[in-house]
């Protein structure tokens, strides 16, 4: 190993284990910039990758194209030009048993809670084609639970804090279901009934106006999004939005959809039928699963646009707010309001998802 690469992955080796040694039953919080990761730690190593590999998680990694399968000049040119700026890249791996993730959003001005991975990947420097060694920007690793504590409940609200921060930290399960369904028929025809009833309620609505479907333990807000025929735009299994749109919803650590969640866990050898069981468990304290409210500006592909049965759909605010109250996320009312209050329509322009955003 080249002497960079040594000094680069020895400095990241030290300042790991010295913070660690610091943690409080293993809890630490790693702060990229507006990002925070808090994690569970269970350990951590390096690596040297090339430009064109991505590690998705521990497991496995990903390629983005490269040289020798560009179709044109042009498409070599720009990975010559990304090689020349990053031949390799000098990578961390720091890995978690649980995570949580909190980014801010701009638009609303809150730190969005998430959780999608156990593991966090850090690009510790890069080099060039021709040697040179650019280093990155640092991620400042925070120990010690009371310093932790301070320093999320600057960027969480008390109640979440309470109810969510403090028991991941003390390793302990919140007392938060995921969405269900109240009638035990709804299931067999989820999708079909919800999609009826929320155009029977939209169909006087125009274009851009306010949506709230909600339920306890999820909520979605929608900008409507109706297509020439005045019917809403669907795609596939998901309803659009003319402006993007924001849930809050109760979830398992990794963000694993209900459904899998519900599958038997397979105990036998070999390959096994995912579609009735699943291959993994889910992240939790004594044998219950953690679970606690998501929120975030987008669905995810394993969750359609509801994944419990709706106490309402409205595009009434008053409405809308008054049901809020009694649900996990009031302490949030005022993002209700103000994403009624300030809906931007965006129209067929070539945005994120093509004709609208879901």
């Amino acid at each position: 190993m080249k002497n960079y690469q040594k000094d680069v992955f020895q400095n990241f080796d030290n300042y790991v284990k010295s913070q660690v040694e610091r943690s409080q039953r293993r809890n630490i919080l790693l702060q990229n910039g507006n990002k925070f990761c808090l994690l569970k730690y269970e350990g951590h190593d390096f690596e040297v990758l090339d430009c064109n590999s991505h590690r998705v998680n521990r497991n496995s990694y990903v390629s983005t194209f490269n040289w020798f399968l560009a179709r044109t000049k042009e498409e070599r040119r720009k990975i010559e030009e990304r090689q020349n700026r990053e031949w390799k890249r000098y990578q961390g791996n720091i890995y978690g048993t649980h995570c949580l993730d909190f980014e801010m959003d701009e638009e609303f001005g809150i730190y969005l809670p998430s959780s999608s991975r156990r593991d966090v990947f850090i690009t510790l420097a890069t080099e060039s084609v021709d040697g040179k060694v650019t280093p990155m920007q640092s991620i400042e690793i925070i120990a010690g639970d009371q310093i932790i504590s301070a320093r999320l409940r600057e960027i969480t609200r008390p109640k979440y804090f309470d109810s969510v921060i403090s028991p991941f930290l003390d390793s302990w399960p919140t007392a938060y279901q995921v969405p269900r369904w109240k009638n035990r028929w709804f299931f067999k025809t989820n999708r079909w009934k919800l999609l009826e009833k929320y155009e029977k309620v939209v169909k006087e609505l125009d274009h851009g106006a306010f949506v709230y479907v909600g339920c306890k333990e999820e909520v979605y807000l929608l900008a409507l999004a109706k297509d020439n025929d005045g019917k809403p735009y669907m795609q596939g299994t998901y309803t659009t939005s003319a402006s993007p749109p924001f849930y809050f919803s109760n979830n398992y650590l990794d963000f694993i959809s209900r459904f899998n969640a519900e599958k038997t866990k397979f105990k036998g050898n070999g390959s096994c039928n995912v579609v009735r069981y699943r291959t993994y468990d889910i992240p939790g304290f004594n044998d219950i699963s953690f679970v606690f409210p998501q929120m975030g500006r987008s669905q995810d592909c394993k969750n359609t646009i509801f994944t419990g049965e709706p106490d309402i759909i409205t595009g009434d605010i008053d409405e809308a707010l008054a049901h809020f109250e009694t649900t996990d996320f009031s302490e949030f009312s005022d993002i209700v309001k103000k994403y009624e209050e300030t809906i931007l329509i965006h129209l067929s322009s070539g945005k994120p998802n093509g004709r609208y955003y879901y």
